[in-house]
């Protein structure tokens, strides 16, 4: 069920341990849908914080990824990158999930602020809805196969 409708977790319960106490006080989120006379299906329709963080961060990866093709680097070549936003969200987002972006666009650092001598990045404005970021990159040199 849980890949079939795209969710992170899937909760069942019987009726008998009630549903409000299933979902801890969180009913006012779930919208319900009438299954069939047993069956209720309670779906929590609003992202939370860290999904809304995943989704932005993986449009990053995205954008970067294409960066990389536009600079026609080797697939394996490594970067150093440097970003900058005034969006709160933003940053909170890429603090928590740096590890993530690191590995998904092989990056050795993921810095906040401009780089110390900007002439040696490449730099790209990416908007992602209302939210602005500059990012920069630098690729590495490619590695020699010995």
């Amino acid at each position: 069920l849980k890949d079939e409708v795209n969710v992170k977790e899937v909760k069942f319960g019987d009726a008998s341990e009630g549903v409000a106490d299933l979902l801890a006080g969180e009913l006012a989120n779930y919208k319900r849908a009438e299954v069939d006379e047993e069956t209720r299906l309670f779906l929590d329709c609003y992202p939370s914080k860290t999904l809304v963080e995943e989704g932005l961060v993986r449009d990053i990866v995205r954008r970067t990824q294409g960066f990389r093709k536009d600079l026609d680097l080797e697939y394996t070549q490594n970067i150093s990158s440097h970003w900058e936003s005034p969006d709160t969200e933003v940053k909170e987002a890429i603090h928590n999930f740096s590890d993530y972006i690191r590995n998904e666009t092989l990056a050795t650092d993921i810095t906040e602020g401009k780089p110390p001598r900007p002439g040696e990045f490449h730099k790209k404005t990416y908007k992602i809805g209302d939210k602005e970021i500059d990012y920069w990159i630098k690729p590495h040199p490619p590695a020699r196969n010995e």
